[in-house]
């Protein structure tokens, strides 16, 4: 998950500079699998995943609550549509620090 969603940082910056919506863009691939949508690696952009689309994230909303922790809304957004939509609050405001929702 690390890997795949913002960081912790990602979402304090949002919040300390009061960007009301920020976009993470990421280089996997969401491809549509008959047990429902599932996020890829890149290397599946040949053959029938060609036409795969990126995933990308939203932080919206972006707000301190106390200390180095943080709370916003976040958005999976694949070709401009939002699959999946999540309040998260972060523990603390490294790279490494946990979300949660």
């Amino acid at each position: 998950m690390r890997k795949i969603f913002p960081s912790a940082s990602d979402i304090a910056f949002a919040a300390k500079y009061h960007v009301p919506t920020h976009t993470v863009y990421t280089p996997y691939l969401v491809l549509n699998h008959p047990a429902g949508r599932t996020i890829a690696n890149p290397t599946f952009s040949s053959g029938q995943y060609s036409a795969a689309s990126r995933l990308n994230f939203e932080i919206r909303n972006a707000t301190h609550i106390q200390d180095s922790n943080y709370r916003c809304q976040l958005a999976a957004i694949t070709n401009g549509v939002e699959f999946w939509l999540q309040d998260v609050t972060t523990e603390g405001d490294g790279q490494l620090a946990p979300l949660h929702w």
